[in-house]
């Protein structure tokens, strides 16, 4: 069924809000010389056609001049149509990240729809997709721009989303200067924001006796183990563990790696110890 591109009419209700031009165009230009193969879906309204999915086709056809497009028309009520607009578009995976955060909102209130019920419409099987996008709607309105104009990555955004505005604003700092240039970096930046810190930590005071005999110790305690590991992996006998077949092999590995897991614990603590240090820097 074809009907008149004048009595088609958008959704004023649509989530998508940004159409890339060069996109349309390249769509315009496919359309002038093949077709519209997907026709647009619309539902009668107001004595014409309202659009409930193709709104991009629709504007594409309006720059190549196609005066009559193929459509499907559907009888739907309002909760419908909102419902298989917010669906058809998010499937369609074309919506920026701010964007599509929208939609699974307006889904969720709108709907009264649970997370994992929203993840299961969607067809997916983590539901925790759905908070994670939720999640970058706590964003402040300038880094929600910098995330769409991506002058910000979304692991940025994401980061930066679990803290308070004023906190973002410290951490976008860090990483404009070039501080936050890997994700373990930036990840240790947000927690330390995100966690308080004692005032002589934040600014610089001197450490309690405390402090200052664990950081000793460990300090102790890490140079202990790398001069013992430099004297027990000579290459030769080295060569001749690898031939090694005793029985008590196995419960040497895994206590090999719970030292490790032990040794993992004691520099995360250290890495988030620097990472304060920096996030609170003047």
């Amino acid at each position: 069924m074809k009907i008149s591109l004048k009595k088609i009419f958008p959704n004023p209700d649509q989530p998508r809000k940004q159409f890339e031009e060069k996109a349309l165009s390249e769509l315009a230009q496919s359309i002038a010389e093949n077709g519209l193969l997907e026709p647009i879906v619309v539902t009668p309204r107001n004595g014409g056609y309202m659009i409930i999915a193709g709104e991009r086709r629709f504007r594409a056809c309006r720059i190549a001049g196609v005066g009559s497009p193929p459509v499907r028309v559907i009888e739907a009520d309002d909760k419908t149509v909102a419902e298989l607009a917010l669906l058809e578009n998010l499937q369609r995976q074309d919506l920026n990240l701010i964007e599509e955060a929208e939609a699974y909102r307006r889904l969720m209130e709108e709907f009264n729809m649970s997370e994992q019920e929203l993840a299961r419409k969607m067809g997916m099987k983590q539901f925790w997709r759905i908070r994670e996008r939720l999640d970058l709607l706590r964003l402040h309105a300038r880094y929600r721009s910098m995330l769409v104009d991506k002058l910000i990555s979304p692991s940025q955004a994401y980061e930066m989303s679990r803290l308070p505005h004023e906190s973002q604003h410290v951490l976008y700092d860090k990483i404009r200067d070039g501080k936050a240039n890997s994700y373990n970096k930036l990840r240790a930046l947000a927690n330390a924001l995100l966690v308080p810190q004692p005032r002589q930590m934040v600014f610089g005071g001197e450490p309690s006796e405390k402090e200052k005999a664990v950081g000793k110790k460990y300090d102790e305690l890490v140079d202990r183990l790398l001069s013992f590991i430099r004297q027990s992996t000579d290459p030769e006998d080295m060569k001749v563990l690898k031939k090694v077949t005793q029985s008590n092999v196995t419960v040497n590995i895994q206590k090999l790696d719970l030292i490790m897991a032990e040794l993992n614990r004691i520099k995360k603590a250290m890495v988030e110890a620097e990472s304060r240090k920096e996030a609170f820097a003047a």
